[in-house]
Order: C-alpha cells, then sequence, then structure tokens
C-alpha cells in the first residue's frame, strides 16, 4: 500500500474496511466538525445504519503484528455487528408488540366508552322511574 501524504504530513498505512449493520461494506468520510477536523470516520452508504458508524481504524502494513491486531479487531467488529443486530431485532420485536398493545388499549377504551354510555342510559332511567313514582 503506497503511503498517505497531505499538509498534515505522511503516513505509511491504512485503515481496516468496515461492514454496516446491513452487511454492506462502509464508506469513509472526512470529518468537517471543529471538534474532530479532518478525522476519517466509517458511514453507511445507504444510511440504514446511520451516518456515522465510528472513527476509522488505523493499520500499519509495515507492523509484523497487524495480521493478529487485524484479526482481532475483525472479531471484535463481527461480534459487535452480531450484537447490534440482534439488538435492532429485539427492537423491531418490541415496537411490534407496542403495536398489538396500543390495539388492544384502543378496544378496552371503546369498550369502556360503551360502559359509561350504557351507565348514563340507566341512572336517566332510574331518575325517569323515581320521579313517576309517588
Amino acid at each position: 500500500m503506497s503511503g498517505i501524504s497531505g499538509s498534515m504530513g505522511s503516513w505509511d498505512g491504512g485503515y481496516m474496511n468496515v461492514n454496516c449493520c446491513c452487511g454492506k461494506r462502509a464508506g469513509v468520510r472526512i470529518s468537517e466538525s471543529a471538534s474532530n477536523p479532518n478525522k476519517l470516520y466509517y458511514y453507511c452508504r445507504d444510511n440504514k445504519c446511520g451516518s456515522f458508524l465510528g472513527w476509522c481504524i488505523p493499520t500499519n502494513v509495515n507492523s509484523p503484528t497487524s495480521n493478529s491486531i487485524g484479526e482481532g479487531l475483525e472479531v471484535f467488529k463481527a461480534n459487535l455487528s452480531r450484537t447490534i443486530a440482534e439488538i435492532k431485532e429485539e427492537l423491531l420485536k418490541i415496537n411490534e408488540e407496542t403495536k398489538k398493545l396500543h390495539v388492544k388499549l384502543q378496544k378496552i377504551e371503546a369498550i369502556l366508552n360503551q360502559m359509561k354510555n350504557c351507565m348514563i342510559i340507566i341512572l336517566l332511567l332510574l331518575i325517569v322511574f323515581a320521579v313517576k313514582t309517588p
């Protein structure tokens, strides 16, 4: 891999490839924020996983231990991606359950309104009979 050079100096290395939770390869952008100027970060190209997935992880291609570090990071990323996918799946289940509970709540509220109306009618009938009865 060739070195990267620019106004900030040069660096002979690279960055790890990262996949999004959606399974696609993440893109790399340059931060333009005041707090992290010119810092590289990963983002989802389809914007399904969010616009910021994390800061780029540098690798030094000249380091003899770069493969073991890279492998460890790949395992970490795979576990993290699995965990995120599991959380997303659980959130989908919770959202579906919430929708079902909302429908049940609406039905209960409708029944309560009907019962309230019936009670009003019964009270009115009792008042009418009480007035008619001497």
